[in-house]
């Protein structure tokens, strides 16, 4: 399945930049700073503030107001999953996915689970149960079926 890419305007550099400059402000502010016509142009500044706000590169400052995080960094695509399955070429007896995330610093269980999931079928073996940290349920246990081949295939 092809994605369709999204033409770069440069609305959210513009943005970056405005708000760099600012204590705090409100997306009435930015607009009319940025001279943005109302309407659709305006719906997607707010969309464009709401992805700010997932990750984290501003915060919420009151109701309807915002402040840029002048300590944010744009994360590196694609880092966790190389520590995750390095995580797993490391661990010589049987791990979990918990333990996985504990080593790989991976921020859901659910994102290592999904790893194990895909990795081809062989390099991984079941080899029992145990119970979850939390206290609540089982996880399942795995190893690494054959190092080498694993490091060839998978790393």
């Amino acid at each position: 399945m092809e994605m369709k890419k999204i033409p770069k305007t440069g609305m959210a550099r513009r943005m970056r930049e405005w708000m760099r400059e600012r204590k705090i402000f409100t997306n009435a502010q930015l607009c009319k700073a940025l001279e943005i016509p109302s309407g659709y142009e305006r719906e997607k500044v707010s969309m464009t503030l709401q992805d700010f706000l997932k990750r984290n590169e501003i915060r919420r400052a009151g109701k309807g107001r915002y402040r840029y995080n002048h300590a944010w960094k744009p994360a590196l695509k694609g880092s966790i999953r190389p520590r995750v399955l390095k995580a797993m070429y490391v661990s010589i007896n049987a791990f979990s996915a918990s333990d996985i995330q504990r080593l790989s610093g991976a921020k859901t269980l659910n994102y290592v689970n999904k790893i194990i999931r895909d990795l081809p079928h062989g390099h991984l073996q079941k080899v029992g149960r145990k119970s979850n940290m939390s206290g609540f349920g089982d996880e399942n246990l795995y190893r690494v079926v054959n190092r080498e081949r694993f490091r060839i295939e998978v790393l």
